[in-house]
């Protein structure tokens, strides 16, 4: 699927615009793929570049690799998409990170004479608190995620993913990449490995507690008999696919509205940063249970307590 950045029948349209002395923007996808994934860099990669270029195909109308490697051309027209859709700073930071991703290789294998992405400005990002869920906050996420309306697939995954959440504080992109593999038995109970993306591939092994081991038991007895053959640990409910990046997102939308507070994947891991460090945990525990490299990072996941806050009022107002 990774191989496939158009549908032929799509190409075939838009090549009708290509100057015959031209080269389409996903004439070499098939060998960046395959390039970069036998080095062993990540799908998950893959998958975020070849979204930004079907973002700049479909929505920019920017088909030629001469016309992706014009820096004016696409600063341009991907800000005039951030306007028009009211898209946030570091998302247009985001897209611009995976085009030139796609640029270095395009450099590297000379197929162009320079990359030219990284003379595209970055955005200066907004200012935008980071959102940390409550413990009540969270309880709720729970009873929510079991009383709404949904297919019986959905609630048993969802019940699951919720709670390997609120125990894992794991990234998005380490959930999507899981497979069924990564949940190992051991003796009674279970361990989760997970694969980190951003200490180079180290794994991390959580042994899970007995409320993430009844939600899995609950969703792979389901699974066994009506989606036993599928290798990822998360599934579409409606086609046998993995579930998408698109697809949590879409369900945290939707929690969002129905409870009426924001809710995604970093509010949570920030939840456990923050629970872990009010119960004392040494913060380079912490930083090694949510798999970042730098203590400096860890901090950032904390909340700063308010009990601190007035601790700090009433000695200043002595």
């Amino acid at each position: 699927m990774l191989q496939v950045l158009l549908p032929e029948a799509e190409i075939k349209a838009i090549s009708q615009n290509i100057p015959a002395n031209e080269v389409p923007v996903w004439y070499y996808w098939e060998e960046f793929v395959q390039k970069h994934l036998r080095t062993g860099k990540s799908e998950t990669t893959v998958k975020n570049v070849r979204d930004a270029l079907r973002l700049i195909i479909r929505r920019l109308d920017i088909f030629t690799i001469q016309q992706f490697n014009n820096p004016r051309l696409v600063e341009d027209a991907l800000f005039s998409y951030m306007e028009e859709n009211s898209i946030k700073h570091n998302t247009f930071n985001s897209y611009r990170k995976n085009l030139n991703t796609y640029g270095i290789w395009l450099g590297k294998m000379d197929y162009i004479d320079r990359n030219n992405i990284p003379k595209i400005a970055k955005c200066k990002a907004e200012y935008d608190e980071n959102l940390t869920s409550t413990q009540e906050q969270v309880n709720a996420v729970v009873v929510r995620i079991r009383e709404r309306k949904q297919t019986k697939l959905e609630r048993l995954r969802n019940t699951f993913f919720i709670d390997l959440l609120r125990f894992t504080g794991a990234r998005p992109c380490e959930f999507e990449d899981l497979k069924l593999k990564d949940i190992i038995k051991e003796g009674k109970g279970y361990k989760l490995c997970l694969q980190g993306r951003k200490q180079k591939g180290r794994k991390r092994y959580y042994p899970l507690c007995s409320y993430v081991i009844d939600s899995f038991e609950a969703y792979m007895d389901f699974r066994s008999i009506y989606r036993p053959n599928e290798d990822y640990l998360f599934v579409s409910a409606y086609k046998r696919v993995p579930w998408t990046y698109v697809g949590i997102k879409n369900l945290f939308a939707s929690l969002s509205k129905e409870l009426g507070f924001r809710v995604n994947s970093y509010s949570f891991r920030r939840y456990v940063a923050t629970k872990l460090n009010s119960l004392d945990m040494p913060i380079e525990n912490i930083r090694d249970y949510l798999g970042h490299t730098r203590v400096a990072t860890t901090l950032r996941y904390i909340e700063r307590s308010c009990v601190l806050t007035k601790d700090c009022a009433k000695v200043m107002g002595v």
